[in-house]
């Protein structure tokens, strides 16, 4: 195999695990067929590798590399692919203050209602509890909305991949500096 196979042959891997694990948010989903909440479910799944691709990177790398030479060559290139940083967009950053934002004014409300001394009077005790709600149902649905990115989520998922192959490279060279340490 040469350097072009390797790296083409790499690339085409991280795709797939990439679409595996896309495959993986739907097919997992607790909510498949209710409208919104499979759409929240899916926009709120983890982008982070099973224990099943760990293991496929593991035979790949075996597989793809069967010399020291191919091995460093591979070490390489993911350490370049793994190092690169992903950037996050705005709006994940903002839904972050999309899921604290409604919380914290329900809390000023009620820290209001307190104040006033009507918090212990029925129908405010019940606004309180539906403020609550409402307040966890918002900062859920800012924070899957705003912190989905299609172009960001794909993003980390390849540099998981990468990252997932260069480590298992660095602990196949290991091995073979320490085995020929011991010979």
């Amino acid at each position: 195999m040469n350097n072009m196979d390797l790296i083409i042959s790499t690339i085409k891997k991280v795709y797939s695990i990439r679409h595996a694990v896309e495959k993986r948010a739907m097919e997992k989903n607790p909510f498949n067929g209710i409208p919104l909440l499979e759409d929240i479910a899916y926009r709120l799944s983890s982008d982070a590798l099973s224990k099943d691709q760990m293991k496929d990177i593991s035979a790949f790398v075996t597989a793809t590399c069967p010399n020291e030479e191919t091995l460093v060559i591979m070490e390489r290139i993911s350490a370049f692919k793994a190092g690169q940083k992903v950037d996050r967009p705005l709006k994940v950053l903002l839904s972050y203050v999309g899921l604290i934002l409604p919380i914290l004014i329900v809390i000023l409300i009620e820290a209001y209602m307190v104040y006033l001394g009507i918090i212990t009077e029925m129908p405010y005790l019940i606004l309180t509890f539906v403020l609550i709600l409402a307040a966890i149902i918002i900062s859920v649905l800012l924070f899957a909305y705003l912190g989905y990115d299609p172009v960001y989520r794909r993003d980390m998922i390849e540099n998981h991949a990468w990252k997932a192959i260069h480590k298992e490279c660095e602990y196949r060279l290991n091995l073979g500096g320490q085995k020929r340490l011991t010979d």
